[in-house]
C-alpha cells in the first residue's frame, strides 16, 4: 500500500439496502437531485476511471451512489464525488449522512484515510447527533480545525466516541501505541541487521512502516468482509461490472444534479483512489 493511498467511505448500521436506497432517493428529491436508471454518455475508459479528476470533470453533472452489504449487519456507501455525505445538503445544518442516519434509525459514520498517515472519523448517531475525530495533512486543513463545516472534536487521533460499536470494530480502527510502534522500531533494527547480511528485507520493513490511517484502512476492509472488493474499488466498476456487483447484493445508484449544483473540491483535492 503506498504512502499516497487515499480511500473514502461511508457505512451504516443497516443491512437492509433498499430501505437505504429509498430514504437517500427521498433525502436527496428534497434537494432536486433526480433518480436516473444510467448515466447514458459512454464514459468508460480505463485512463479516466483511474483519474479522479478527468472523471469527475466528465461526470460533473451527475452524483454515483454505491450501496455494498458488509459483516454484522453493516452497509458501506460509495460515491462520487467523494466525501458527498460528509457535507451538508442545501439549507441543512448538518451533514448528509447524519440526515440519513435520522431518517432510517440507525447509526452511521464515515471514514476517510489520508496519505497513508491520517484519517478523519466522522460519527453520526440515530438522533443526528455528530462527532468528529482524527486530523489530515497540514496542506488540508481549513481555518478553525473543520471538516467541511463540522468541527473536529479531537484532531489528536481517531476513535469512537459518540456511537455504539463492537470491541472489534474499535479495535480495528485504532491507531497503534506507543508501546506497539516501539515493538516495530525493534523488528526494524533487526530487519536493517539481516539487509547488512546481504537478506534481502525490502517487503517486509514495506509492511512494517504502513502509516496510521493504512494500517486501520486495512482492519477496517478486513473486518466488513463481504463485498470487501468494493470498499476501495473504483466507480469504473460501476460502467463495466455492474451486473457482477448486482449479483453479490450491491447497489449502483445514478442522480442527475440540480442546475444550481456544483460539486465543491474535497479536502484532499487529489487523484487517487475513492
Amino acid at each position: 500500500m503506498s504512502s499516497h493511498y487515499y480511500n473514502h467511505v461511508g457505512c451504516i448500521n443497516c443491512k437492509d439496502l433498499s430501505s437505504i436506497e429509498i430514504s437517500l432517493t427521498e433525502i436527496l428529491g428534497k434537494e432536486n437531485f433526480k433518480r436516473v436508471d444510467k448515466i447514458t454518455e459512454d464514459l468508460f475508459t480505463r485512463e479516466v476511471a483511474y483519474s479522479y479528476d478527468l472523471l469527475s470533470k466528465l461526470i460533473r453533472n451527475f452524483l454515483i451512489i454505491g450501496l455494498f452489504p458488509g459483516n454484522y449487519g453493516w452497509t458501506f456507501i460509495k460515491t462520487l464525488p467523494r466525501e458527498f455525505f460528509c457535507r451538508r445538503g442545501d439549507c441543512s445544518t448538518q451533514p448528509r449522512l447524519a440526515t440519513l442516519a435520522n431518517k432510517i434509525n440507525y447509526q452511521a459514520f464515515h471514514w476517510s484515510v489520508y496519505r497513508n498517515y491520517f484519517g478523519i472519523l466522522l460519527e453520526v448517531s440515530k438522533q443526528s447527533e455528530i462527532y468528529v475525530s482524527g486530523n489530515y495533512p497540514t496542506e488540508y486543513k481549513l481555518e478553525d480545525e473543520l471538516f467541511y463545516q463540522e468541527q473536529i472534536n479531537d484532531n489528536s487521533t481517531w476513535k469512537f466516541h459518540l456511537i455504539k460499536v463492537s470491541e472489534e470494530l474499535k479495535e480495528a480502527i485504532r491507531p497503534e501505541t506507543k508501546e506497539e510502534w516501539q515493538a516495530i522500531e525493534a523488528k526494524l533494527a533487526e530487519l536493517e541487521k539481516l539487509s547488512k547480511q546481504g537478506i534481502i528485507t525490502q517487503f517486509a520493513e514495506e509492511d512494517l512502516l504502513i502509516g496510521h490511517g493504512a494500517m486501520s484502512e486495512r482492519a477496517l476492509w478486513r473486518y466488513f468482509g463481504n463485498s470487501s472488493q468494493y470498499w476501495g474499488g473504483h466507480f469504473y466498476l460501476a460502467y463495466s461490472e455492474q451486473e457482477e456487483i448486482e449479483a453479490n447484493g450491491g447497489k449502483i445508484l445514478y442522480f442527475k444534479t440540480p442546475e444550481y449544483y456544483q460539486h465543491i473540491r474535497t479536502i484532499a483535492y487529489v487523484e487517487g483512489k475513492y
